[in-house]
Formats: C-alpha cells, structure tokens, sequence
C-alpha cells in the first residue's frame, strides 16, 4: 500500500519549525562552549572549603582509614581518589577532578541524545539542543570548577550509566547479552553508592526496571539484595547522619519541590515548590506509560529510571536540608540533578508530537529561550569566575603568613583550624600559592608608576597590611616592600569585589556594574603584606619575566571604605552564620548575622537542657564585628539573669538560628552551676 502524502496525515511542510530545530541545536553547541571555557576559567585555584578536609584525610592512612571515612554524611571513596589523583600528580590545582566532571557532562548529555535515533530528524535536533542547553547550564559549575564537588556529576553519570546498562536489556535478544548487561549496571550503581549518598538508590530504580521490562525474578532478586546490602555496609561505615529527619515532612516535602525546579527556587521559592509538583507528576506518568506499554522500549525505561534517580535524590537531600531556607534547594550542586531529571522528562514526549499544536508551540518556545538564556550563561559564567579571582586573591594571606580573618573567611568560613593541618604537606610538595622565596630579599629602588596606593592596618595577632589601588602601567605581580627596602608581601589584580566576604549578591552586582559600564577594574591591584620594619611602603611592578617595571609609594595608613549596601538579587548564596562564643551560669554571649541581609538582626534560640528556653535579637554592635565587616557591626547578643535564669547543676547550652535550627559556630557548650 502506498504511504499516505505527509499533508494529508497531518504533518504539513513547516520550514520555519525545521529553521527552528536547526537554530536549537547550534545554541545547545554554542552553551556547551561556554560551559568548558567557563571550566577551564573559573576552577579554584587553591583548596576551598570541602577540599581542606580531604586532602587532610591523606595524612589518616589514606587507603584504609582516610578512604573509607565518611564526609559529612556521605562515603565519597571515588571522589576522593581523584581528589588525591590530583595532588600526586599536580600539586594543586590539579585537572582529574576537571576532566572527570566534564566527560561526566558529555557522557549524560550523549546517552540522553542516543535516545532520540528513532525520532525524526526535526524533533531530534529539537530535543537534542534542548538537552545540551540543560546538561551544559554555567549554573552547573560547582560541581566542575573545585574538585570536593566533583561527586555530583560522578553520581549522576554513574547513575545514568547504570540505569542504561539495564535498560538495554529490553532489547537483549539472547540470555548472556542480558546476562552481561545486568552485571555491568549492577556494578556501575555500586561506583554511583561510592560517590554519594544518593546513590544508593539507583539499586531501587534497578529493581524498579528490572520489574518493568519483564526480566526474570532471579534478578530482580539479586538487585533487590543489592539495594539492601548497599544501606547497610553505608552505614556500617558512617552511622547515621546527624541532619537527617530533623524537620517536619511537610519541610522535606516543600524543599524536595523547591530542589526539584532548579535555579527557578532562587528566583521564587514558592513558584519553585508549584514545578517540583510537575515535575513529580511527570514522574508517575512516565513510570505508568513503562509499565503500562506492552512493547517495552530502552529508551523509555532509562529516561522513566532517570527520572526517578532524580526524585528520590531530591527526597534525600531534603531529609538533610529541609531546615534550611527553600532557596538552598537552587544551589549548583543540586541543579545538575534537576537538569537530569527535566532533560529526561523533556525526552519523555511521544513521538511526532511536534506535528500537534503543542509541539508547534515546543518547536517556537525551546529555541527562543536558548537564545535568552546564552547571554545568561555567559554572565553566570562570568560571576563563577569572578569568584575564582576573589579566592585567588585571597590566597595570598597565606603565601605572606597575614591570617586577616576576613580573607581566611573568604578560602574557609569554619577559619584557619581547617587550613593549618593541610599548608605542611602544601609547603612539601611545593605548591606555589603557599610559597613565598623573595619575603625579606632586599631590593634598590626603580622608576615610578603612574597611580595611587594605601595600605591599611589589618586586625591580625602577627601585624601587617592591605594594600589596594590602581596602577596605570601593565604588570603581572606587584611586590610590596617595607621601609628597609626588603619584601614583605605580594599583590595580584584585584577582584572585582575588594570586600573579603563577599557573597554571591555582591559577585552579581559587580558584574551587572561591569555590563553596565559602570564599574572598570583594569590597574585595580589588591596584596597583603606583613608589618616588617614599618612604613614607608612601596609597591613595585613587575613583568611575567620577574623585572622591575616601576614603583610608587604606599600611603599608611587610611581606613578602608565600606562596601555599599546593595539591593538583594541572589536570594540565597550563603547561609546566615555565627558564634557562640561564650555560656556560663550568669551570661551567654555570641553573634549572628546573614551575609545577603546584612543589615536585619537575626533572632537566635537559646535552649539549656534543663528545659529553659529564650530567643535572643541579635542586634548588638560589637565594634570587632565591624572591624570584621561583619554589615554593621550590630550582629551581637548577650542573654543573662532574669532573662535566663539558669538552676544549679550541670547542664548543656544550645544556641541556634532561629529561623533554620542550623546550630551556631561553638554550640553547644557546658556549664556546671554551683
């Protein structure tokens, strides 16, 4: 019988719709660019946060002990060898971690796309370009740019590897295929069980698809005895983690929907809460289609077990997390399962639903957002970078040994008890951040520069200085030296934010003034130096071949001008923090204060455990906390008698944020009363 003409089934020519698909799939190209650029742009250049603790797990018998030790409440033994792959090979910064979380990208993003070779070449280039767009967001960065993060994008992809091993068994046409295909999938989710507590899950998703796509009961067995076995040995390692089940369900529940929408939950977490619930009806709908389909499909039962992979990680990061703020759920880290998750649910559309009026409509919208969105990925690239410069910088109080806390802040915000333990074996493998051969080389004087430069007195025990201006000749290092002509400290192009604990509010801001053409940074230089023999300072330029370009004296010591108060743009970026930093039987002192809102008082709980409670504003000035640039410096509270009356006898004291229970710095302490 001859086929019917297109026209008449219903699927006229539409030129602009196969323009269209074209167009997406050269924007999808065009993110995925971005995102490697930005990669190789933006990666930390010295350890941040999470990455101190594991290369300190090198020194605790690393291949027994500091392997298997959990971190947080996660047993990370795959990430954290090629954290250590990094710093046998490298030093630091190191490119195991980079290059795995990249291929991570690609391998997901090529699986996803494998799905649509039986689709029309229309809709395949459609979806495909959406898929890039999603897989390859600079929103996604963190999990690429410091190795510690890197165990997202491995579980994810050991997760869609896994879930695809399996899947391809629906199209197995003989027992050993289906045989060897079990096997690989069963072990891919044990790699996604050792990069993240997620994944642990992926066994359950197995069994799920094991299930659907009629495989014997044999193995649906031995993948069910996976998934048992998996919880178990976790938590033989690990024990149970402290955050989890802390919160009411009805908290689990909103920030599950909140982490479920992405970036969307910075913007508006109530919104966010409304597309997670979409998301989760998309979930059934496709675990029904799968199941309800008596010609099972590959492509459907990896797309339906991505899908859940997703919702289940999402159910147990809000186990940990529900405390906190929904818009926490929009962190980077937890998108790039989101975009999994929607990347897959998009794939999930019937065939030749792009000759219907809502694929039309699809086939309009998906490369008019691409287009909008490629600016927006450039500009978040631009701010992840940004704050690769700020850390950058801010390694430079540990090359001079200058502990300004602020900018210790900036490396590790628990402070130098969780930087000390690692500078050591640092120094040993001559990482060059750390490093410092010129301090107290003495140096003659040079031709002078064109620019202004002030030094201000930094509130350290060891003494010392920031200096900061702008320079209009070209160099690549500025040395700082003191009135003895020796050199006491360094300088690099200075961050485009100065403030040591800026948050990603501020990043945002500056680079909107930038785009603005309001704000030019170009010859802003930014060092530390240590005191030395006092002023005079200088500054002296130098090229990338180690010569004196110019100098120019250093005016000591103004004060440093306050940051600006800026209008909120990132909801969240960082989490309100504090210190308990005394409790005794008459006086409880400490502070709080939240670096978007840095002007509202926090209210803090106090709780003895004799059963006496209080909440406590934290609004008085401490005029360390403004030295600290901790807003205005009224971020203080102190609670005594009769406020809490405290009964003799031994007790412990608890002290919280209000709003989130997220314990402070130093809580809890005990007290004995006699």
């Amino acid at each position: 019988m001859t086929a019917p003409h297109p026209a008449l089934a219903g699927d006229r020519p539409r030129p602009w719709l196969d323009r269209a698909a074209a167009v997406t799939l050269a924007l999808g190209w065009a993110f995925v660019l971005v995102f490697i650029y930005y990669s190789f742009r933006a990666k930390f250049s010295i350890p941040y946060v999470d990455d101190w603790s594991w290369l300190v797990s090198l020194q605790d018998h690393a291949w027994t002990t500091g392997l298997w030790s959990p971190h947080n409440e996660h047993v990370i033994v795959i990430p954290r060898l090629l954290v250590w792959l990094d710093f046998w090979i490298w030093g630091w910064p190191g490119y195991a971690t980079l290059i795995a979380a990249i291929l991570s990208h690609a391998a997901m993003a090529a699986i996803l796309i494998s799905t649509c070779r039986d689709r029309t070449r229309k809709e395949a280039r459609l979806l495909s370009g959406a898929v890039l767009v999603l897989m390859f967001l600079t929103y996604e960065l963190q999990g690429v740019v410091f190795p510690s993060s890197v165990n997202f994008p491995l579980v994810a992809v050991f997760a869609t590897l896994s879930i695809a091993s399996l899947a391809r068994c629906a199209d197995a046409r003989s027992q050993p295929a289906t045989t060897r295909w079990v096997l690989i999938s069963a072990a891919l989710s044990v790699m996604a069980m050792l990069c993240l507590t997620n994944g642990l899950f992926v066994p359950f998703v197995l069994v799920g698809l094991s299930i659907a796509i009629g495989l014997p009961r044999s193995t649906t067995a031995a993948l069910l005895g996976l998934a048992v076995l998996g919880p178990i040995v976790r938590f033989a390692l690990g024990g149970m983690p402290g955050t989890v089940l802390t919160a009411s369900s009805g908290a689990v529940a909103r920030f599950a929907m909140a982490m479920l929408a992405g970036p969307l939950a910075s913007l508006s977490p109530q919104l966010s809460v409304v597309v997670g619930v979409l998301y989760v009806g998309g979930a059934f709908w496709g675990a029904y289609r799968l199941f309800q389909s008596p010609v099972k499909s590959s492509s459907r039962a990896l797309l339906v077990g991505n899908i859940w992979f997703v919702l289940m990680s999402a159910g147990m990061a809000a186990m940990g997390r529900a405390q906190f703020d929904l818009s926490v759920g929009a962190e980077s880290r937890y998108t790039e399962l989101a975009a999994l998750g929607w990347a897959s649910l998009l794939l999930l559309v019937p065939k030749g639903t792009i000759r219907k009026p809502v694929g039309v409509f699809a086939g309009a919208l998906l490369p008019a957002c691409a287009l909008l969105g490629l600016p927006l990925q450039v500009f978040i690239g631009q701010v992840w970078a940004a704050k690769a410069d700020h850390l950058d910088v801010a390694s430079l109080v540990l090359t001079v040994g200058l502990r300004d806390p602020n900018w210790i802040w900036r490396i590790h915000p628990g402070g130098e008890s969780y930087i000390d333990p690692v500078l050591p074996q640092l120094r040993a493998r001559g990482i060059g951040f750390v490093d410092f051969p010129e301090r107290g080389v003495q140096l003659p004087p040079g031709s002078s520069c064109t620019g202004t430069m002030h030094a201000i007195e930094t509130p350290t025990p060891q003494g010392g200085v920031k200096v900061h201006g702008h320079v209009q000749e070209a160099g690549t290092t500025l040395r700082i030296v003191d009135g003895e002509s020796r050199v006491a400290g360094l300088g690099k192009p200075a961050p485009i934010v100065q403030l040591p604990r800026a948050t990603a509010n501020d990043l945002v801001w500056a680079e909107l003034d930038i785009w603005r053409g309001r704000l030019d940074t170009t010859g802003d230089w930014l060092g530390f130096a240590a005191w030395g023999s006092g002023p005079p300072y200088r500054a002296e330029l130098m090229d990338g071949e180690g010569r004196v370009v110019c100098q120019l004296p250093i005016d000591c010591c103004t004060p440093a001008p306050r940051p600006p108060v800026r209008g909120e743009i990132v909801v969240r970026g960082s989490m309100p923090e504090g210190f308990l930093d005394s409790a005794d039987c008459s006086t409880i002192t400490g502070w709080a204060w939240d670096p978007i809102r840095q002007m509202e008082a926090l209210d803090v709980a106090i709780s003895v455990s004799n059963g006496d409670r209080t909440m406590v504003k934290a609004s008085e000035f401490r005029p360390d906390l403004e030295m600290r640039l901790l807003g205005d410096g009224r971020h203080g509270f102190v609670v005594g008698a009769p406020v809490l009356p405290i009964a003799p006898g031994t007790w412990r004291v608890d002290a919280t944020i209000a709003a989130t229970g997220v314990p402070l710095h130093g809580s809890p302490k005990t007290i004995t009363c006699p």
